[in-house]
């Protein structure tokens, strides 16, 4: 029997902690520089995840908490700051698999708790990239698209979360493992044949190191939110 003592929070930062190392691992984002065409190219795996996900949660997430959190359309327009044209966005690929989370309220919320963590990560993904000289003067809005509110928004996250019934605490963290597992598999799949090419670079390559920190100080990851 769960211990009711013990968050939702709490719960889902621990159990979701093997599978989000196993994507941190598989990224190697902490390990390897990034350039304009291999952001890019994770964008655009990004925006196939959230181009099923996003249209799937309306209607099952309440609509005050979903409005501000939609993303795709920030991913559409950082992919045309790095040079994709309307031929290319139309040619990528959706993860169909990632509407599948929301059948239900509580399998929805696992889904947000994984990528609304992201987004404390990705500040710092704007910050050590804003040096590149390829890289947008305000930033890629995937990245940061709260802003000065992405505090505020992850405590409005965390509220809802545990505002949910404790009877779908289960349903919640099997979902929001699943994300994990998930995001592992879409964003690290080589394809069978060759995707629509990608943009020529707008500018050469120039080579950054990135760090996946949810906290802004020093460390952590892309994809959780202080979930250490």
């Amino acid at each position: 029997m769960n211990d009711p003592t013990v968050t939702l929070r709490a719960r889902l930062r621990e159990a979701t902690q093997p599978a989000h190392l196993r994507l941190e691992a598989g990224l190697r984002l902490l390990e390897e520089p990034l350039n304009e065409a291999r952001v890019l190219r994770l964008l655009a795996r990004f925006h196939g995840f959230h181009a099923a996900w996003e249209p799937a949660l309306r209607g099952v997430i309440p609509a005050h908490l979903l409005k501000a959190r939609l993303k795709l359309p920030l991913l559409e327009r950082d992919l045309r700051i790095l040079g994709a044209a309307d031929d290319f966005l139309r040619g990528l690929p959706a993860c169909l698999e990632a509407a599948s989370f929301c059948r239900s309220e509580a399998s929805a919320a696992g889904s947000l708790y994984v990528l609304e963590g992201s987004t404390l990560g990705g500040k710092v993904i704007n910050r050590l990239l804003s040096g590149a000289p390829w890289y947008p003067a305000r930033g890629l809005a995937y990245w940061d698209p709260y802003g000065a509110d992405t505090g505020k928004r992850w405590k409005e996250t965390l509220g809802y979360l545990e505002s949910l019934p404790p009877g779908w605490s289960d349903e919640v963290i099997a979902s929001a493992c699943a994300t994990f597992d998930l995001l592992h598999s879409w964003l690290l799949a080589q394809p069978r044949q060759p995707e629509r090419p990608l943009p020529e670079p707008l500018l050469p390559e120039c080579l950054v190191s990135e760090s996946l920190m949810p906290e802004l100080p020093t460390s952590g990851s892309l994809l959780q939110d202080g979930h250490r």
